[in-house]
């Protein structure tokens, strides 16, 4: 499995022109961005803005199933359902 995977990393490595480290940097930097999509979306479909009401966490999952694997990474929207959906989580607005 290690050489397996060593391998990959050192023919993306090479069909991206950037060294083998540069590509883990590359791989977690484009997690954060797809983590941070989801984050956001939820954080501004749930929070109140000056032109509307919050529509809520359920807006948000909504938006997220209807867009999963379209616009926001399958196994980071699956996530964030679990958080809200099986392990409670909720965001404090301080309210």
């Amino acid at each position: 499995q290690k050489d397996r995977h060593s391998k990959v990393v050192e023919n993306l490595s090479f069909l991206l022109d950037v060294d083998s480290n540069n590509l883990i940097t590359i791989i977690d930097k484009l997690l954060e961005a797809k983590i941070l999509a989801v984050a956001d979306v939820m954080e501004a479909i749930t929070s109140r803005r000056p032109y509307r009401v919050a529509l809520g966490v359920e807006k948000g999952l909504e938006e997220l199933i209807n867009n999963k694997n379209i616009l926001y990474d399958g196994k980071v929207v699956d996530v964030c359902l679990y958080l809200f959906r099986q392990a409670n989580y909720r965001f404090d607005y301080g309210v």
